[in-house]
């Protein structure tokens, strides 16, 4: 079997001249929805940064409670916090989940520099974050 790599390169050129000239960059799906957003009336991007920073603050909170050295961030819908000794994320994940019914985010799912933290979504409504909390704390879930 023997190609004629002059062809075969010449093929890739124009194919790749083609695609970087017809699919590059932002999807304007993409940058309709940034413009909208971007549209979006001010009380409403309030309303929603009230919202997570509750969220944020409240979690914050429940999770040094429950012995974990975690300071604020300052912009996020997500948490990070340490797993604690004698576990990677994905084992303490579900420890977490077999005790509790509460899921969290290992973070070997974001790479293997991310295994000795897992992930805490602020994305779901209070209501479920404060019953997510009161299952850790009655399960006897803690930072050690």
């Amino acid at each position: 079997f023997n190609i004629d790599m002059t062809i075969f390169y010449h093929k890739l050129d124009v194919h790749w001249s083609y695609k970087t000239n017809i699919d590059y960059g932002v999807s304007n799906f993409i940058q309709n929805a940034g413009i909208a957003a971007l549209n979006l009336p001010q009380n409403y991007i309030d309303e929603t940064v009230e919202k997570y920073k509750r969220r944020r603050d409240f979690m914050v909170k429940s999770f040094k409670n429950l012995g974990w050295n975690i300071s604020k961030p300052k912009a996020t819908m997500y948490l990070w916090l340490s797993v604690p000794n004698g576990y990677d994320s994905k084992a303490w994940c579900k420890e977490i989940l077999s005790k509790t019914g509460v899921i969290f985010t290992p973070g070997i799912a974001f790479g293997k520099n991310s295994d000795k933290y897992f992930r805490v979504s602020l994305a779901a409504q209070d209501e479920e974050l404060y019953e997510a909390i009161k299952r850790l704390e009655k399960s006897g879930i803690r930072y050690y």
